[in-house]
């Protein structure tokens, strides 16, 4: 029986909470400008997604010989330690790797790119 009460309270509480939303909330399949230029919500998640990636290093094209890189090295992946170096050689020939793109560093050391400087 408490736990109903509760479940009443705390659907009336999610109502009360939703009655303040602007209506845009509620219409998750329509478009609706973000700012004056006229951005949907779905441009913007794209535009945000894709720079999150060019900075993560798991896409090739945004990977060239002499960019300064930090890489997770084979023997780091447990522990998540980053290696700082500049790029050498691109090893991976996929477009894109979940994981981070392949690369030998100048001094020999080869990882996978988590985070590319600028």
């Amino acid at each position: 029986m408490n736990s109903s009460r509760n479940l009443e309270k705390y659907s009336s509480s999610v109502a009360n909470y939703a009655d303040f939303l602007p209506t845009f909330a509620h219409r998750r399949n329509e478009a609706f400008p973000l700012s004056e230029e006229g951005q949907t919500l779905a441009a913007f998640s794209a535009n945000i997604k894709e720079k999150i990636a060019q900075m993560k290093g798991t896409v090739r094209a945004n990977i060239h010989p002499g960019d300064r890189v930090k890489i997770v090295l084979k023997k780091d992946q447990k522990t998540g330690l980053l290696t700082e170096g500049v790029v050498q050689d691109i090893l991976t020939s996929a477009p894109k790797h979940h994981r981070g793109i392949k690369v030998r560093l100048e001094d020999g050391q080869i990882g996978r790119v988590q985070e590319i400087l600028e």
